[in-house]
């Protein structure tokens, strides 16, 4: 996505084209690294299994926290701003997306659509998702403890995959409005294949070694950790006003940070999609006196709503 949504002049063109340019080597390390760490994890809760269910169970809450940071990847990937090599991001869009839960296609379509239509009740497809109304903070703590749990997650997830493959024509547009009608077979075999994939790993659970039941659990529970950090980015925000007032960014710590591939820096990403991860905080320097919402720590942001929640 190449498109500016931050219509002000508020960064130097010669420094926001220098800012886009695209490498390889950056996210070579960096993916390579992540998905070395969920592999490892996920073999070490094999592993322990066997000798101690209290390691396994907390490990697999490490591994679920990684899980979910492999979102960070396909995100930035399916913007094909991850590597210069389009191959590249094509191949890093599928390691990640398999185990996140998504096709390629169908991430790209709605989420390109996020970034067109940020806050619009009525055209944002996270917001149809939920029903065409804008999101604000739960003001009870059942709700606020339903919205991180990442049942919506799942729920988006798994209809994809269960309906996407044999969704006929004519129900598309009610489903899926957001998928673009050249696109649609497209979406539909890819789902088919993730689908395929979670089918295995569910079967291996069931009938494969004792441990597996327990990766299986780090899946479900990463949506959980990923709730937590995806519910800050809009939630309780304007319906109008720039992009920036629309978008929150998250301070957090620098190992944080590395997970997220610097998603923290939010507001920044939705203004200007085309610079990759690597390149947002030095955009972050330049534009951080502009931003209208941000906050500090996810664990005490949402501490924060939650203290405000009533029965």
């Amino acid at each position: 996505m190449n498109e500016a949504f931050e219509h002000r002049s508020l960064v130097d063109r010669t420094l926001l084209r220098a800012l886009q340019q695209r490498q390889d080597l950056p996210s070579i390390i960096r993916l390579t690294l992540h998905l070395s760490a969920f592999l490892l994890c996920a073999y070490g809760v094999l592993l322990v299994t066997p000798y101690s269910h209290v390691a396994a169970g907390l490990l697999s809450i490490v591994l679920s926290g990684i899980w979910a940071s492999l979102f960070a990847p396909f995100h930035e990937c399916t913007h094909q701003t991850a590597f210069k090599s389009a191959w590249l991001n094509s191949l890093g869009a599928w390691l990640s997306g398999f185990p996140f839960g998504m096709a390629p296609a169908v991430y790209r379509a709605f989420h390109f659509d996020h970034h067109r239509y940020t806050q619009y009740a009525d055209k944002d497809p996270e917001l149809l998702f939920l029903g065409g109304q804008p999101v604000s903070w739960p003001t009870r703590w059942k709700n606020w403890l339903l919205m991180i749990s990442g049942w919506g997650l799942i729920q988006f997830k798994t209809g994809a995959l269960v309906r996407f493959p044999f969704l006929a024509y004519e129900k598309w547009e009610a489903f899926a409005p957001w998928a673009p009608l050249d696109q649609r077979p497209t979406l539909a075999w890819q789902s088919g294949v993730i689908a395929l994939f979670w089918a295995g790993l569910i079967i291996a659970a069931g009938i494969g070694p004792a441990g597996m039941g327990w990766v299986l659990f780090a899946g479900l529970l990463s949506h959980m950790f990923q709730a937590i950090w995806v519910t800050t980015e809009h939630t309780g925000l304007p319906n109008e006003g720039s992009i920036l007032a629309r978008t929150r960014t998250m301070q957090t710590w620098p190992f944080f940070s590395w997970w997220l591939w610097n998603m923290n820096f939010h507001a920044e990403h939705h203004a200007w999609p085309a610079v990759p991860w690597y390149g947002l905080p030095a955009l972050h320097q330049e534009v951080s006196e502009h931003l209208d919402a941000t906050e500090h720590g996810y664990a005490r942001f949402q501490f924060k709503v939650w203290s405000k929640v009533g029965v």
